[in-house]
């Protein structure tokens, strides 16, 4: 069975032979990351320090555009579904969000679990669109925040 795992030396997912398990080390052993496996997802639980911003992917291109030119960095999946939707894996770096756009959510608390590649959704998988990348921090919720409002607030404007 061929499976997606980390390489330590690079943030891009290669290509190897294991099983969802060897995915579940890497993804813990590289990013310090405590995942649940059930059936054939692989989620991560959104009350352990990472949380998830989800839009649509058409904004998420903009918004990951934004994140890249402040310099910071965000994993991010695409989850399959209609529409495809886009979730930006941050630090939760105790923000207290006032107020999330319309069309974004926070996936935060223990009630919310981020599927993770190579999540199967009804015969779609999620996939990486940014993967994380062991030598950089990720972004603070702080921060993403501020990319999805730079974004989001100009284009009800119009």
């Amino acid at each position: 069975m061929s499976t997606a795992v980390l390489a330590p030396d690079r943030s891009a997912l290669v290509e190897q032979t294991g099983t969802r398990h060897n995915l579940m080390s890497a993804y813990t052993r590289l990013l310090g990351w405590p995942l649940i496996i059930k059936g054939s997802a692989v989620m991560l639980p959104a009350h352990l320090g990472i949380v998830g911003l989800s839009l649509r992917a058409g904004v998420g291109g903009e918004v990951n555009t934004v994140i890249e030119r402040f310099g910071h960095h965000s994993p991010v999946i695409s989850v399959p579904g209609t529409p495809t939707r886009w979730t930006f894996l941050t630090d939760d770096d105790d923000c207290t969000p006032g107020s999330i756009p319309f069309g974004v959510d926070l996936l935060a608390g223990r009630a919310h679990r981020i599927p993770l590649p190579p999540t199967d959704l009804d015969g779609d998988y999620v996939r990486w669109v940014n993967a994380p990348d062991p030598s950089r921090p990720i972004a603070g919720l702080s921060q993403v925040l501020a990319a999805v409002n730079q974004v989001v607030r100009p284009r009800r404007a119009r």
